[in-house]
């Protein structure tokens, strides 16, 4: 992966991209549903909290999010359908670099949700 950032292209390579639900440190994977109780307790930024409670019954969105360890600060959240359509992103970093790292993230959890989906198929 080539963020454009060494330390966060290094914690690419050690974690990869999470598609299931789970947290190894980097990231972490929630689905979600319509009126879903862990939702009160995970701080959705408020557009996000929209979104999932806007679904019908039945639908899932994953919530991605990513958190730098070496700065301690959120980096970016995202909203994915479970065919690997963002819905919904968040960016925490303001500078440049971050910024951009953060548009090609977007772009690999787009191609790693497509071919989980076409592998679980």
């Amino acid at each position: 992966m080539d963020t454009g950032i060494k330390k966060l292209d290094k914690l690419f390579s050690e974690h990869g991209v999470l598609t299931d639900s789970g947290t190894n440190g980097f990231q972490s994977v929630t689905a979600l549903r319509n009126a879903d109780p862990k939702m009160l307790t995970m701080k959705l930024p408020y557009c996000m909290y929209q979104r999932v409670m806007a679904l019908k019954s039945g639908q899932i969105l994953h919530y991605h999010h990513f958190y730098l360890k070496y700065r301690q600060a959120r980096l970016a959240s995202y909203l994915i359908t479970p065919d690997g359509k963002i819905v919904e992103q968040v960016d925490y970093q303001r500078d440049s670099k971050s910024v951009q790292a953060c548009k090609k993230i977007a772009g690999y959890l787009t191609e790693a949700y497509s071919s989980h989906r076409q592998l679980a198929a």
